[in-house]
């Protein structure tokens, strides 16, 4: 259980009502706290500068489940939301992606070291594919979950899309027919009104694939092109979504830890 004791604020802007703010022992406390969960570029930091704040904006749009770092403020106020989601059993990690797999999914090239995400994330993608794993074995064929691109190390920008920043987000890329001979490197990048995609995509996969999706990851919005799929309300339609799956998942309810 994570014991999050602090006197005062940490962060961005200064003393209000006479409240300590930037104590060293609170900072520590802090740092420390998010080096624990995964955010270990700050643990040589000593004083709060513009990578702790941008950094505590990072974690503030993962908690309120925006999908860019935005509506922060960068600072961690006693007792308020922030420092309750610090303290918080399930509180959002950050974990490297890069070769991961589990039952029924498996993390395959991602674009620009896009590997990096949230334990919430990591965790869901566990629950879909060991349901999924256990669907496939009744299915024709059972690729796995092709698992591509969520967010940068340290959150933020992403080269090649509008979101991806905070580690809500993950592109999949889509089951293959046949997949001993076509894997993940036979990327379908064309809509469904392409012979090829027609032929090599496997929808009865895809189809076991999102519903396990929207059942285990609580997920916001399935984007995804695919005519079918789209009539049985298993997904989406958005611009440049024809070859592969982008799911945003929520927030869960807050498991409270001590920090008073």
């Amino acid at each position: 259980m994570a014991i999050l004791k602090l006197t005062g604020s940490v962060g961005s802007g200064n003393s209000k009502n006479g409240v300590p703010h930037n104590d060293p022992d609170d900072f520590k406390k802090i740092r420390d706290r998010f080096v624990s969960i995964g955010y270990d570029w700050v643990k040589d930091k000593t004083i709060v500068d513009k990578e702790f704040i941008d950094l505590i904006k990072l974690f503030q749009s993962i908690c309120k489940g925006n999908v860019r770092v935005e509506g922060g403020d960068g600072r961690i106020d006693i007792h308020k939301n922030t420092h309750r989601w610090l303290a918080a059993k399930n509180a959002p990690g950050w974990v490297d992606m890069t070769g991961q797999s589990g039952f029924g999914w498996e993390v395959v090239k991602t674009d620009y070291g896009n590997s990096y995400t949230t334990t919430w994330m990591k965790d869901r993608l566990s629950n879909a594919g060991i349901y999924y794993y256990l669907k496939s074995l009744f299915l024709r064929s059972n690729p796995p979950m092709w698992v591509r691109d969520f967010s940068k190390k340290k959150g933020g920008k992403t080269k090649g899309h509008g979101t991806h920043q905070t580690g809500l987000n993950v592109d999949m890329r889509l089951p293959i027919k046949n997949s001993l001979k076509y894997d993940h490197r036979h990327a379908l990048k064309k809509g469904e009104n392409d012979k090829t995609y027609e032929s090599l995509f496997d929808r009865e996969a895809a189809r076991s694939q999102l519903k396990m999706i929207k059942a285990q990851m609580n997920v916001k919005v399935i984007l995804f092109n695919d005519r079918t799929l789209r009539k049985e309300h298993l997904c989406q339609r958005y611009d440049n979504h024809g070859g592969h799956y982008h799911i945003t998942i929520l927030p869960p309810q807050r498991f409270e830890g001590v920090y008073r």
